[in-house]
């Protein structure tokens, strides 16, 4: 991603860009997939079940019914939860801390590394087998912020270390 130039700073470099970790999407997949057996099998059990009269097709509306909630689910429960996921965005540059995230409504976090005041990382035994993480970046002015599922959090924590560490460094 390339930054806007601007005439009172110098250029930035973009270090890392990221969103969060693809495992977010797998129970929104699951959803969708579970839904579709599901209303499959209901709308199998739907024809078995309806009757019939003067050979006219009476379970046409029920299928309907039964497809329309299907939709309903899936735009619920995988599309929401995919276009939030695509939404969020992660940055490290060599100047400041940028994320951003929201659908409708845009949410935007921006911090220059000269306010960082320690940068750790925190991953369960399930975060280690995917990769991922949570950032934690404590400010100068004591406030902790984290940002979850980020893919690959070590190197992420590395390289963000590698840039606040210098600014730390007492002068002599």
């Amino acid at each position: 991603m390339r930054l806007p130039f601007r005439p009172d700073r110098p250029p930035e470099h973009v270090l890392i860009e990221t969103r969060p970790h693809w495992r977010g999407l797998v129970r929104p997949s699951l959803v969708a997939v579970i839904g579709a057996g599901i209303a499959g099998l209901a709308g199998g059990f739907a024809e078995l079940q309806a009757p019939t009269y003067d050979g006219g097709d009476t379970f046409t509306p029920i299928i309907v019914a039964i497809a329309v909630l299907y939709l309903l689910v899936v735009l619920r429960f995988t599309v929401v939860p995919w276009m939030r996921w695509r939404s969020q965005v992660f940055l490290v540059t060599d100047q400041r801390l940028v994320g951003r995230s929201g659908i409708v409504s845009k949410n935007r976090f921006e911090m220059p590394l000269g306010r960082v005041n320690a940068v750790q990382y925190r991953h369960t035994v399930s975060d280690r087998v995917f990769g991922t993480g949570t950032l934690i970046v404590e400010t100068a002015t004591g406030d902790y912020f984290e940002f979850p599922n980020l893919p690959s959090v070590s190197a992420v924590h590395e390289v963000l270390y590698q840039l606040v560490a210098p600014a730390r460094r007492p002068m002599r």
